[in-house]
């Protein structure tokens, strides 16, 4: 995934770009890759970091990179269960 990423990014980031080559490769029909804002645990909340935020946006930079095949949506884990599935 570091060849493939438009900058020298952290290791997360890196990975998300080799899984979603991959993913091209074998020729998936759609690939789910949301948006993440918060992270939830209990009583313990954080924040995505910016570039994890962006992980759609960053894999345009894919050759190969198709929108048609990309899910996206806004999945924010101090919803509940119910309000994240009305949101895909």
């Amino acid at each position: 995934g570091g060849k493939l990423a438009s900058a020298d990014f952290c290791l997360p980031v890196k990975a998300v770009y080799g899984h979603y080559a991959k993913l091209l490769d074998i020729r998936t029909d759609f690939v789910l890759l949301p948006h993440m804002l918060i992270m939830n645990d209990g009583d313990y909340y954080s924040y995505v970091c910016p570039y994890g935020q962006m992980f759609p946006s960053l894999m345009q930079s894919i050759p190969g990179y198709c929108q048609e095949k990309i899910l996206t949506t806004l999945l924010d884990l101090t919803w509940t269960k119910r309000e994240n599935i009305e949101e895909l």
